[in-house]
């Protein structure tokens, strides 16, 4: 029998009860950094960006330049 959790084919019983500890264990993990983050206990910043909440910002600093040249004046 084969079970379909999250995309992941399951062939056992085995597998299915390894792949819940291990997403309870992933869930306590992230719950644990959210908190010491905002208590201070961690940075908060490294925390955010380590759980993808930080703010992504992407700033394009390039800009055309078009110099004219019309020659030297004599």
């Amino acid at each position: 029998m084969l079970l379909v959790l999250g995309g992941i084919v399951l062939k056992t019983q085995h597998q299915k009860i390894f792949l819940e500890v291990i997403t309870r264990i992933e869930e306590i993990v992230y719950v644990q950094k959210f908190e010491g983050a905002a208590v201070g206990a961690f940075n908060a910043n490294i925390i955010a960006r380590d759980l993808g909440l930080a703010d992504k910002q992407n700033i394009d600093l390039s800009t055309d330049i078009v110099v004219e040249y019309t020659g030297f004046d004599e």
